[in-house]
This record gives C-alpha cells, sequence and structure tokens, in this order.
C-alpha cells in the first residue's frame, strides 16, 4: 500500500493563515453592531451595482465606438472606389472620345 504523502510545511502554514483569518473575521463581526453592518453590507451592495452600472455603459460606449471606426472604414473604402470608378469612367470617356475623333479625321 502507498504510503499517504505528508503535507508541506507550505500547505500548513497556509492552513494555519487561514484558520487563523477567519477566526479574525469572526471575532470583527462579534464586536461590530448587527445594525451597523447591514449597514455596511447594504452600502457595498450599493457599490457594487453602482460599479456593475458603470461598466456596462462603458462596454456599451466601447461597442459603439467600435462600430463607429468598422463604420468609418467602409465609408473610406467607398470613397477609395468611387474615385476609381471616376477615374475608369473618365478613361473610357477620354478613350471614347478620342476614338471617335480618330474617326472623323480617317472618314470612318
Amino acid at each position: 500500500m502507498a504510503t499517504k504523502k505528508r503535507a508541506s510545511t507550505r500547505d500548513q502554514l497556509l492552513k494555519r493563515a487561514v484558520k487563523a483569518g477567519r477566526k479574525a473575521l469572526r471575532s470583527a463581526e462579534r464586536r461590530v453592531p448587527p445594525d451597523l453592518r447591514k449597514q455596511i453590507e447594504k452600502s457595498v451592495e450599493d457599490g457594487q451595482k453602482t460599479v456593475h452600472a458603470a461598466i456596462k455603459r462603458v462596454q456599451s460606449q466601447l461597442d459603439r465606438t467600435a462600430r463607429q471606426a468598422d463604420l468609418d472604414k467602409v465609408l473610406k473604402r467607398l470613397e477609395a472606389i468611387s474615385k476609381q470608378v471616376q477615374q475608369v469612367a473618365r478613361a473610357a470617356a477620354t478613350a471614347a472620345t478620342a476614338g471617335s475623333g480618330c474617326r472623323q479625321r480617317h472618314g470612318t
């Protein structure tokens, strides 16, 4: 049968520290009057709600900003494509004008 592993000194220290911390917390809770404890718990809950609401607001603003940035990129790309189409149209018009002028000179 395998022998049982001995707990390391670090594990023992950690357990003792946790036990001491819990004992100190219980002791502090006993010294704080119940009505004050409830008031503190309520204010902590309210604070957490406020923080969560603020986080949600920031996230939605970031989402909107990201969407706006995406729209800006798309608009820039559309503008570039529009300019390219205009250049192609001008080039085609120039070629057509040059071609018709050449036909008139040659009598075609």
